[in-house]
């Protein structure tokens, strides 16, 4: 009769170390995806503070500076940013900002102050030239690329 009792034992131990193995394996799971997700929140955060670098010194430029004042910016936009696009062609929609991440991530919004020329910036860093633009509808600012 005991050697019975110790085969059951025998065949229960896989089944609990498969049983841990799939638990495990579910948390290892669920933590990648709870990182992958902070992950992709602070570089949205970090493209967000460098577009509003931009903006801030646009905005004081629409304040403060005379016409064909220009103004070299330093920028690092993550890598992880497919196209950050400044303003319009359209005399309405000058004041827009549109963030894209490569993921399809996009954050739209509008300025109070800065109005752009219709420009596109990729990720990475790069120097750009903010020039304020005297125009029949009103100021803006170009953006160069250097």
């Amino acid at each position: 009769m005991r050697s019975i009792k110790n085969r059951y034992g025998v065949l229960e131990l896989p089944v609990q170390y498969m049983v841990a193995i799939a638990v495990a394996a579910i948390a290892i799971f669920l933590l990648g995806g709870a990182i992958y997700n902070l992950w992709k929140d602070h570089e949205v955060k970090m493209a967000m503070k460098e577009v509003r670098k931009i903006i801030d010194e646009a905005e004081e430029m629409m304040a403060a500076a005379a016409e064909g004042t220009k103004t070299a910016l330093d920028i690092n936009l993550p890598n992880s940013v497919d196209r950050v696009i400044l303003g319009s062609n359209e005399e309405k929609l000058k004041n827009r900002c549109c963030l894209i991440m490569k993921w399809g991530t996009n954050k739209t919004f509008f300025t109070q102050n800065a109005r752009f020329s219709h420009t596109v910036l990729y990720g990475g860093k790069q120097t750009i030239i903010l020039e304020l633009v005297m125009a029949e509808g009103g100021n803006y600012v170009k953006i160069y690329k250097v």
